[in-house]
């Protein structure tokens, strides 16, 4: 099989009869294929989006300019990421103004049904995520009386709960029984199961009790 990157230079060789292709892109040449204007759109974008969240209520009221400017520009520049990549597919404007880049995200990976439900899932959980390390920082910094530096070390418990989750996937997606589904059956119940129980072990209020249960979410 012959592969082909925008990443040059490249050489052809033969091995046992076979035409295979050998790269060897220098550091310029894979500079080239970064997609510099979206990853600033993206990383600004959703940057902005977070300081305007976590500015808002508690450092300066929601109404505040502080907080409404960069939610709101954040929120420009996040939207124009997706329009951005959009232009950046091949053949479009800005594929033709910038040839040797690649898009960082290539929107063809969501025509298919199974990756659309893939990001979907992704993002939601995600965010719930976000949410529960938000509340989780909260709730050790202000009814534990931790600093925030101390708080923060609390949730490297979920850290562990992910890699066990994480080798769980690869070994029910390439080893036994070679599924996808199963992964994604399995995520996507424990996940609500693991923020629940999370909730249940603050109103507790056993610090180890919230550590296992960050554990286990992070599964």
């Amino acid at each position: 099989m012959l592969f082909r990157s925008k990443a040059q230079p490249h050489r052809y060789e033969a091995a046992d009869g076979k035409v295979t292709m050998v790269e060897k892109p220098t550091l310029l040449a894979k500079l080239s294929i970064v997609d510099y204007g979206g990853m600033l759109l993206f990383f600004f974008g959703a940057g902005l989006i977070v300081l305007a969240v976590t500015w808002g209520g508690a450092t300066y009221p929601w109404s505040s300019a502080a907080v409404l400017v960069p939610l709101v520009i954040g929120g420009i520049m996040f939207l124009s990421f997706f329009a951005y990549e959009h232009l950046m597919v091949p053949g479009r404007a800005l594929s033709r103004l910038f040839p040797s880049q690649e898009p960082m995200i290539p929107l063809s990976l969501f025509h298919t049904k199974d990756m659309g439900l893939l990001a979907y899932m992704n993002f939601s959980t995600g965010m719930a995520m976000f949410s529960v390390f938000y509340f989780v920082g909260i709730w050790f910094t202000i009814v534990q009386k931790y600093d925030s530096s101390k708080a923060g070390v609390q949730l490297v418990y979920y850290t562990p709960g992910l890699g066990v989750g994480a080798y769980t996937a690869m070994f029910l997606c390439n080893i036994r029984p070679k599924s996808t589904f199963w992964p994604l059956f399995f995520g996507s119940t424990l996940e609500p199961l693991g923020v629940g129980m999370l909730t249940w072990a603050l109103s507790n209020g056993k610090i180890n009790v919230v550590d296992g249960m960050l554990g286990f979410a992070g599964v």
